[in-house]
């Protein structure tokens, strides 16, 4: 079993804009997530950090008990931080689902 790291946006070379607050979307993978989605949503944020120079877009990662998420084909995400302890001034947060979650009676 692999292991994904993916933290709050941290490389060198980026500024903090001044001008402008930053964007600050939360991820919440559950149990059995799709990671190919799950991707597809962190990684325009983090390459328009990237191209841009600055910091434009936080994306931290979050799970219900604080434990990585284990998604569909088997790898791994570590969060940033359990769901209770998420900042509220996020400006959105997205979950991630799992295939079942969308079945009858798949949540307890």
């Amino acid at each position: 079993m692999s292991t994904v790291e993916l933290s709050p946006v941290a490389h060198a070379g980026i500024r903090r804009r001044t001008n402008q607050q930053v964007i600050r979307y939360g991820f919440l993978p559950v149990p059995d997530f799709t990671l190919v989605a799950f991707a597809n949503a962190i990684e325009p944020l983090r390459m328009a950090n990237r191209i841009s120079g600055q910091l434009l877009y936080t994306h931290p990662v979050f799970t219900l008990d604080g434990r990585s998420a284990l998604a569909s084909n088997g790898l791994t995400v570590g969060p940033s931080s359990k769901i209770d302890a998420a900042p509220m001034h996020l400006d959105a947060l997205f979950v991630a689902p799992a295939h079942d979650l969308i079945r009858p009676g798949a949540m307890p």
